[in-house]
């Protein structure tokens, strides 16, 4: 991490902490605005963890930690405490009006000139304040999400409603595919996704798998799941499986686990992979399809914008489904083969983090 200067051009970044998808994508932004404007800085105020960012940009920047948003209650990758986040969200909700105008008097001294926001409203209150422009980046906003827990929309609709009002309050409002409820007159980018940084054959050289063997990346986002199927994916020795999310780095025979934070950045060991197999969420899905592989993905059924990423697989990538249950007992290991043959093209057109830069440049007076 650099320090930051306040002679640069400053932008404040506020970003949900709902698992580390968010964090990544607002990485990839902040990364290509800073190839374009080199001087640039961010001031990021989310409470995902410092390290993602510390791991993901080479940009200028400062972490202050903050509660952004509540997001979702999660016991584990796949579920979800609706009543839990019911709770949170009665007592955030809201917004403490002494915590949004003394951050709206931090970032002013900080010499921000913009206030970006990777769904989490909050920074939009606190560029109302601050008297700021504010860009919205999403694919899907909190309102809309909760919208789809009946009991949460039927016990607490004021809240939904409250959320929905912050976001329309926007200045500008950037809509990155796959798109779950698309509104009138926003600006699209394609997906935005980190890039990868390292060759693969160095990334499997530090790994210590061989260039003539096949690796699969296993991937839960971020999130911890107790699942235990390593000794399915030994009863595969002709392939390495690398699972990130352990509690350190450990090799036995064919499997690599490593902890959550670890020296290997995410996107370098998707590009050195030949399929990934996880979860479906937004970064996974974005730094796969930049990376043309393979993706065997597990939908959850009960959040909303699982259905939004299965059809873009689908349709633009190399995907097979996997269920919840084919994935905690290792049963899908079975389609593992299928997956493999697969040869997605790489997309052609810009990462939709090139083209959120340019519109952030383009909307946001003083930045430029």
């Amino acid at each position: 991490m650099k320090a930051a200067d306040k002679n640069f051009p400053a932008i404040a970044y506020f970003v949900t902490s709902h698992g580390l998808g968010h964090a990544a994508r607002a990485c990839a932004v902040m990364q290509a605005l800073y190839l374009v404007k080199p001087a640039i800085r961010f001031e990021i105020f989310t409470d995902a963890p410092a390290w993602i960012f510390q791991q993901s940009l080479t940009v200028t920047f400062r972490y202050h930690p903050l509660k952004t948003d509540v997001g979702l209650v999660q016991s584990s990758p796949f579920s979800e405490d609706v009543d839990a986040t019911r709770q949170r969200l009665a007592q955030w909700l809201p917004f403490d009006r002494k915590t949004v105008q003394n951050t709206a008097r931090r970032i002013s001294r900080l010499a921000c000139q913009a206030v970006v926001c990777d769904i989490a409203p909050f920074g939009i209150a606190v560029a109302e304040s601050a008297k700021l422009p504010s860009l919205l980046v999403e694919n899907f906003t909190w309102d809309w999400i909760y919208e789809g827990y009946r009991e949460l929309a039927e016990k607490s609709p004021d809240l939904l409603v409250y959320l929905a009002k912050y976001y329309s309050k926007a200045t500008f409002r950037v809509q990155t595919e796959p798109v779950c409820r698309r509104a009138p007159d926003t600006l699209k980018t394609a997906p935005i996704g980190r890039r990868p940084r390292t060759e693969p054959d160095e990334i499997r050289r530090r790994l210590n798998i061989p260039t003539d063997r096949k690796m699969v990346l296993v991937t839960m986002g971020g999130v911890p799941d107790n699942s235990d199927y390593t000794a399915v994916l030994q009863q595969q020795p002709d392939i390495c499986f690398v699972l990130p999310g352990g509690g350190s780095l450990k090799q036995t025979g064919n499997l690599v686990q490593l902890p959550l934070r670890s020296a290997f950045y995410h996107p370098d060991l998707i590009a050195a992979s030949d399929a990934v197999v996880g979860k479906a969420g937004y970064s996974t899905m974005a730094e796969a399809y930049y990376a043309a592989k393979p993706y065997g993905y597990i939908a959850r059924a009960s959040f909303p914008e699982s259905a939004f990423l299965k059809t873009f697989i689908e349709q633009r990538m190399a995907g097979l489904e996997i269920s919840h249950q084919e994935m905690i007992t290792g049963a899908w290991i079975q389609q593992l083969p299928k997956l493999l043959q697969m040869q997605p093209a790489a997309p052609r057109h810009a990462n939709g983090a090139d083209q959120a830069a340019a519109l952030l440049l383009k909307y946001l007076p003083g930045v430029a």
